[in-house]
């Protein structure tokens, strides 16, 4: 599909005015809401917890946060979720890389590789413009020469707490979704992976050691997952066939001590 040309400076940060969010997207945010809440509240039931001590903790909860009420209806969060595709293409897609491997920078718009073009590939329904401003505001890319490449091959979203969000709620829902076929699986299907190592106590000191221990692993271990799961996705476009998404997820975490409080003692 053809990109049409638009009469803006290559590198210029595009000005985009508010635009309605479609109904569909609108509809499947509140279809993912009311999914995790059924998924959550089936597992605490799994874990013994009644009806009502699951009502009155959520409750409670809900009184103690900030009044937040209004539903922000304007929240496209397409952006946000197609954005981690756009940056893998751009370092997989092999008219889009350098002859040493790296993506090359890309006009906004052209006759040949761009940010639009390159965003069409990933969804046509997407304005090329937007996603360039969101990967600009989350830092995922930056200007070079007269165009734009990516900063680094993975998003943060330090820079916005909204994104931040959504990453925790779909990484939440996604280990949902795992533990809840894991549960509830028919006797025929098999489980879907699930693993985690837990410590004994170990010194505090130790803490932020072992979270860049597991940043190294984990970067290696999902970039090696997404190359494959690129070439599953090329493979399926040679070959239409009935398609589903997957994803992968590894996370750091730190539980509460098993003996409360350790008290260090004075001499």
């Amino acid at each position: 599909m053809s990109v049409r040309r638009r009469t803006v400076p290559k590198t210029a940060v595009p000005k985009i005015a508010p635009k309605a969010v479609p109904k569909a997207v609108v509809r499947n945010r509140a279809n993912q809401l009311q999914e995790a809440s059924r998924l959550f509240v089936r597992l605490l039931q799994g874990c013994g917890y009644g009806s009502d001590e699951i009502r009155d903790a959520i409750t409670r909860d809900l009184r103690r946060s900030p009044n937040t009420r209004k539903t922000r209806r304007n929240l496209d969060v397409r952006y946000y979720a197609e954005s981690p595709h756009v940056i893998t293409h751009w370092y997989h897609d092999p008219d889009l890389l350098q002859p040493n491997g790296q993506p090359k920078p890309l006009p906004l718009f052209g006759k040949t590789a761009s940010v639009a073009e390159l965003v069409n590939r990933v969804n046509a329904q997407l304005d090329p413009q937007v996603m360039v401003a969101y990967l600009l505001h989350i830092g995922g890319i930056r200007s070079q020469g007269s165009g734009w490449i990516p900063t680094r091959r993975s998003l943060l979203y330090a820079n916005d707490p909204v994104s931040q969000s959504w990453h925790g709620f779909e990484s939440l829902l996604g280990l949902l979704r795992t533990t809840d076929h894991n549960v509830h699986k028919q006797s025929t299907e098999t489980t879907w992976y699930e693993a985690r190592v837990v410590s004994g106590e170990i010194p505090v000191q130790a803490r932020s050691k072992m979270d860049r221990r597991t940043r190294a692993l984990g970067d290696d271990y999902l970039f090696a997952l997404d190359r494959e799961l690129q070439f599953q996705e090329t493979r399926s476009k040679k070959k239409p066939a009935r398609s589903i998404r997957i994803g992968v997820g590894t996370y750091f975490y730190e539980l509460p001590s098993a003996h409360g409080p350790r008290q260090t003692k004075s001499r």
